[in-house]
């Protein structure tokens, strides 16, 4: 695995971005040294047609009603899931060893049931929370408790630092090792988190893609300083409309990857992502998602905001803060963090990065939630109900997934 670090001196407020217009042609971000070309990119891209662009899981707006028909509430039996999501590519389910995931929006209580499964099926827990990572990061990422992990092994929890640079490709490197020496010990591993990524990165193909070029980034930051976001969305749409049409325009993170793809490989990263996910996967993928409500989950997500305040979270930011950690790494990007460094900086008072804290939290939980809806093979249970319940009835999914396959 390799790690940059990336500490740098805090930057000044980025300006808001309703400035003026691209200019009518953009350089060409395909270009290595030297000069740019004041010509815009090659539009042709390579390898022909694109493949189709897969549906949009971020799904906008429409009712949360958080109950589908096959919703594993107390009594009666799921219907049965459709295939395992683990399974493609040809590769028959009594060749593939199960590997059970237990995801979920942010709030809905993940950490309590998951540990409560592990000590039932006899197994250890994978973190697959992008935050948890962190050894620096407490209060504000809802770590498992030091009597939760002594409870059961967790791993991947407090394995990098903020300084360093931790990709799903990290993750993934780090993680199959210990999915196969559980497997190699008789135990069905368990992933408890809610980072779709991380979760895609085990029960899809995966595409760790070219290692990062720092001055390439810098140029693609620079220009959407100085013309906006949607101007970088507008250069990936040149080369790669399929990625475009997929991501939002003030996605600036992903947009930037795409492009950085394209000029260090010469090919739309769709295009490598779709080979990627065709590939055969070597896991028979449980997947089990914990649902509630949307007025009960905004309580809980608020409630944990004020909790993250209580247990320090504007004192763990303020020694990032003087470390010279900003918003342009990773682990800053967590909810409450950001919020929290915006006041640090004077730009709004307590009042406001609380309540933007809170609103922050439940769009992006509402996004996880569409993420749930549409995956095919996830069984959602309905975490409103005692821990032990729903553990129990997510054991029984796993054990009876796992004979099956």
């Amino acid at each position: 695995m390799t790690r940059r670090a990336e500490s740098a001196e805090l930057a000044p407020p980025i300006p808001p971005e309703t400035g003026g217009a691209p200019s009518p042609t953009p350089p060409n971000i395909g270009g290595s040294g030297g000069q740019e070309s004041p010509a815009p990119p090659d539009l042709g891209g390579s390898g022909g047609q694109e493949s189709p662009a897969p549906p949009n899981i971020g799904g906008p707006g429409g009712q949360e009603s958080l109950a589908p028909p096959n919703i594993g509430g107390p009594g009666g039996q799921e219907s049965p899931a459709p295939p395992s999501i683990g399974g493609s590519g040809g590769q028959s389910r009594e060749s593939q060893p199960p590997v059970a995931i237990l995801t979920g929006p942010t709030g809905v209580g993940k950490t309590e049931v998951g540990v409560l499964v592990a000590e039932a099926l006899g197994t250890e827990i994978i973190n697959a929370d992008s935050m948890q990572v962190y050894r620096e990061m407490h209060a504000g990422t809802a770590k498992p408790s030091p009597a939760e992990q002594a409870r059961v092994p967790h791993h991947l929890v407090d394995v990098t630092s903020v300084a360093e640079v931790f990709t799903v490709a990290d993750f993934r490197a780090l993680a199959i090792p210990i999915l196969e020496q559980l497997l190699a010990e008789g135990k069905i591993p368990l992933v408890v988190g809610g980072t779709r990524l991380y979760i895609k990165a085990l029960t899809e193909g995966f595409f760790p893609g070219p290692p990062r070029d720092p001055e390439f980034r810098a140029r693609m930051e620079a220009l959407a300083r100085e013309h906006g976001r949607p101007y970088l969305h507008a250069l990936l749409a040149e080369v790669d409309p399929a990625k475009a049409a997929q991501l939002s325009p003030h996605d600036q993170k992903r947009i930037i990857r795409a492009l950085e793809v394209h000029h260090l490989t010469g090919r739309r990263i769709s295009e490598v992502q779709a080979e990627s996910r065709a590939a055969p996967h070597p896991y028979h993928v449980i997947l089990i998602g914990l649902v509630r409500e949307r007025d009960e989950l905004y309580r809980r997500i608020d409630e944990r905001v004020d909790r993250m305040l209580e247990e320090g979270l504007i004192d763990e930011v303020r020694r990032l803060h003087a470390a010279g950690l900003d918003e342009r790494l990773t682990a800053i990007q967590a909810h409450g963090y950001k919020e929290v460094i915006g006041y640090l900086r004077g730009q709004y008072d307590l009042e406001e990065a609380i309540r933007i804290t809170k609103r922050n939290t439940r769009h992006y939980a509402r996004r996880q939630l569409s993420w749930l809806r549409q995956e095919p093979g996830i069984h959602l249970l309905d975490a409103s109900r005692p821990p032990a319940v729903v553990a129990d009835e997510a054991v029984a999914i796993i054990r009876a997934e796992a004979t099956r396959g």
